[in-house]
């Protein structure tokens, strides 16, 4: 939650050291406090049902693994190039 105050995402940074010094002083200000969302902060929820993973080989027989969500449980499959 820090972190997110701290970070202006994708603006230049002079030096991992000033990023660093603003989660130290962002610390100091909502210590014991409950930290606030970022007013310039935003997400989506990605409810995923289905994962595939796939690993290039050069002779084309590339791995390939299926994880399907069955019931609240993830089902491992391997499956075809």
């Amino acid at each position: 939650q820090i972190s997110a105050h701290a970070s202006d995402q994708s603006a230049p940074l002079e030096s991992r050291s000033e990023l660093e010094a603003r989660v130290v002083s962002l610390s100091r200000q909502f210590e014991g406090l409950d930290i606030p969302r970022p007013a310039n902060w935003g997400g989506y929820e990605v409810v995923a049902q289905r994962f595939e993973f796939w690993q290039h080989r050069d002779d084309r027989l590339h791995d390939r693994v299926l994880y399907e969500l069955d019931d609240s449980r993830w089902q491992r499959q391997r499956i075809s190039p």
